[in-house]
């Protein structure tokens, strides 16, 4: 739960140009260098190999086509992390597209899981609430970013990512109040289109509404793969499952909406990958989707920022699966906890366990010294 007293945080703060943005990462974090080397090198070492593959090769190659015209900026920023990091920067977007090229495995050995809601706030606006579900080297290298752009006419991002990867990287809100956070979906259809990493960074500096956002996910070609959760300061949410070749939106003016790691939309159930009978991750995600939706329903009311960090606290019970996990037979730990209140504009973050009671309050008005 979130004490009464919440201490304010300072985010690290990333202003400039996007290659620019990139390279701060690094300057504003020299200590961290070496972390972020070795949560790259770990992930290439499990995974890499696939990118071997003559089909795995070539769809990257024709992925990075598409964002070098369709996401400059993205790119740009990947190669000032590249400088400051010491990694080639084709080398660091592979790594970010592992996730789509685990998704192409049957093994099922992916770590990259979560649990995101939206509801109506009390003071007004949505919480856009999230459990990071992740690889356990990023608990050292994650932290809350503060983008800002010359570009962008004034608009900031406030974001919960990792050190060496680019933009929104698990959740994030404007300064206009809009927030999105994203879980993964493995998925049996792929194509060429945006990764949904980069997706996240493309509606936060775009989109001021979820209207906005909704028209923005329409005209985009989707890798496919994951599920966004969105809010604004109108008080209007949504859910966005991201297939391929077709996208499942529920859309609400107040109340509640979640997702775990699965399809429910009636286009995308069908695209869910179950690689074999009884996937454990699979089931793992419908059970924690239906242990959302019962916590969800017990305050039907207004939520409290309370509420919802007793919800990503939730450790289990009889037949209900914990949302806060500690991997282990829980397949994925928690390695974070995220709340934004769009009508305050503002964040509280748990970095580890959200149940520690270890949450820090982020504002855009936080300047770093």
């Amino acid at each position: 739960m979130i004490p009464d007293t919440t201490p304010s945080g300072i985010p690290v703060d990333l202003t400039g140009t996007a290659h620019a943005r990139g390279r701060l990462q690094a300057d504003r974090c020299p200590d961290m260098i070496g972390a972020v080397r070795h949560a790259v090198e770990v992930r290439m070492a499990v995974s890499g190999e696939r990118l071997l593959a003559p089909d795995v090769h070539n769809y990257l190659e024709e992925l990075r086509r598409f964002h070098r015209h369709n996401d400059p900026e993205i790119m740009e920023e990947l190669e000032g992390l590249g400088s400051g990091f010491g990694l080639p920067p084709a080398r660091l977007f592979d790594y970010l597209m592992l996730s789509l090229v685990e998704d192409l495995d049957t093994t099922g050995t992916g770590q990259e899981e979560c649990t995101a809601f939206a509801a109506t706030a009390a003071d007004g606006g949505v919480l856009v609430a999230k459990n990071r579900d992740y690889r356990r080297e990023h608990v050292a290298i994650q932290r809350v970013f503060r983008h800002r752009d010359p570009a962008w006419g004034g608009r900031e991002v406030l974001c919960v990512g990792s050190l060496g990867s680019p933009g929104n990287f698990s959740s994030g809100m404007n300064s206009d109040g809009f927030a999105v956070a994203d879980t993964a979906s493995r998925t049996t259809a792929h194509r060429v289109g945006r990764h949904r990493y980069f997706l996240l960074t493309r509606l936060q500096t775009q989109c001021t509404t979820v209207a906005d956002a909704l028209g923005e996910i329409a005209a985009t070609p989707h890798a496919g793969g994951g599920t966004l959760v969105l809010g604004d300061a109108s008080g209007c949410m949504a859910t966005v499952e991201l297939g391929a070749e077709t996208v499942a939106v529920e859309f609400r003016h107040g109340g509640r909406v979640g997702r775990t790691n699965h399809y429910v939309g009636d286009s995308t159930a069908t695209l869910n990958r179950i690689d074999a009978a009884g996937d454990p991750r699979h089931r793992n995600s419908e059970r924690r989707l239906a242990t959302l939706r019962r916590l969800l329903s017990r305050k039907p009311g207004e939520m409290q920022i309370q509420d919802a960090s007793a919800i990503l606290s939730y450790r289990g019970g009889p037949d209900h699966e914990p949302l806060c996990r500690r991997g282990g037979r829980d397949l994925s730990e928690t390695v974070s906890g995220a709340i934004y209140a769009t009508g305050q504009r503002r964040l509280w973050f748990a970095n580890g366990d959200p149940g520690c009671g270890n949450w820090t309050a982020y504002a855009f008005g936080n300047d770093q010294d």
